[in-house]
């Protein structure tokens, strides 16, 4: 689950900056319809002026000529004549203007519909921006919720780890063993965490773990895997011949001694005091004897990392 979070933490961040591009991209297409719609609107505004120009000297040139007639200056045929030919084209132009057939009033028409066009063009691409923007948000508010949800859903898990962990159960089951002397391949130490044993005093049914030396200090260990905060641990005695094997073990918890075995019986129970965190748990023989077991059962809560122990520990 946490790789999948991780790859979907990841995934998210591509499409996030996919997104980041394309609002890029549109930004800088943005800026050159504005550059080319502000260079448009400048021409036309230097063609506007060019025409006012035109209408203002065709006007003087107009009153020029009226006035000349109501001052009463005779003109001759030919001077009317080329008043004539002088009026024409300007009169022309003029009609021109104001039926808007002229190529000056058709290229500014055309500039005007082209303005348009872009700012048409110009406010659909503002509104296809404004999309992609609220489904950017739409899918960051999606983001969110989902990894509000993923943290409920951590918690909950790392609550129900708390209470498991905090629970006493049987944890040394299975586990590693290990003791510095084996008598026969019939006697491996792997025996006292394999959960298998009853009353009967066949070693057959119930093998046994047994030193392979009557040396002192004689050593019979499991390794738990971890850390856990050790409540009890159980020792079974064999139940046949060599039962006094037992007698003067200490039982140990990493460095803490729960107790010691001074007389023979089928069970021991050394109970730990508060706070008393342990991976390793190990009997020592004390004696110049064998040291033999039938099972060790070791209950605890855990497990649990170094700052914790600590923390719990007061340290």
């Amino acid at each position: 689950n946490n790789n999948n979070n991780n790859n979907n933490g990841k995934n998210n961040n591509n499409n996030n900056n996919n997104n980041n591009n394309d609002v890029e991209e549109y930004g800088r297409q943005m800026e050159q319809m504005e550059t080319t719609l502000s260079d448009l609107l400048e021409e036309m505004s230097e063609l506007k002026e060019e025409i006012r120009d035109e209408n203002r000297k065709l006007r003087q040139d107009m009153y020029t000529v009226l006035a000349s007639m109501v001052a009463g200056q005779q003109q001759t045929n030919n001077q009317q004549q080329n008043f004539q030919n002088f009026q024409n084209p300007f009169q022309q132009d003029l009609l021109d203007m104001v039926r808007g057939e002229g190529e000056l009033e058709q290229e500014v028409k055309e500039l005007v519909r082209e303005v348009k066009d872009y700012q048409e063009e110009y406010r659909e691409d503002r509104r296809e921006q404004q999309e992609h923007r609220d489904a950017v948000q739409e899918h960051f508010r999606q983001m969110r919720y989902e990894q509000a949800w993923l943290r409920e859903q951590v918690a909950r898990v790392e609550n129900i780890t708390t209470v498991r962990r905090d629970e006493v159960r049987l944890v040394s089951q299975n586990k590693l063993a290990w003791q510095n002397f084996t008598r026969s391949e019939s006697n491996y130490p792997d025996f006292v965490v394999d959960g298998l044993f009853s009353l009967s005093p066949d070693e057959v049914l119930n093998p046994v773990a047994i030193s392979g030396s009557s040396a002192r200090n004689q050593v019979l260990m499991v390794d738990l895997g971890a850390t856990f905060k050790i409540d009890t641990v159980k020792i079974w005695n064999r139940l046949s011949d060599g039962q006094g094997d037992i007698v003067g073990v200490f039982v140990y918890a990493n460095e803490t001694l729960l107790g010691g075995i001074v007389e023979a019986k089928k069970m021991y129970s050394f109970v730990a005091s508060e706070n008393v965190f342990a991976r390793n748990v190990y009997l020592k023989q004390s004696l110049a004897a064998t040291l033999s077991v039938l099972e060790i059962q070791v209950y605890g809560s855990g497990p649990f990392g170094e700052e914790e122990v600590n923390r719990r520990q007061g340290n």
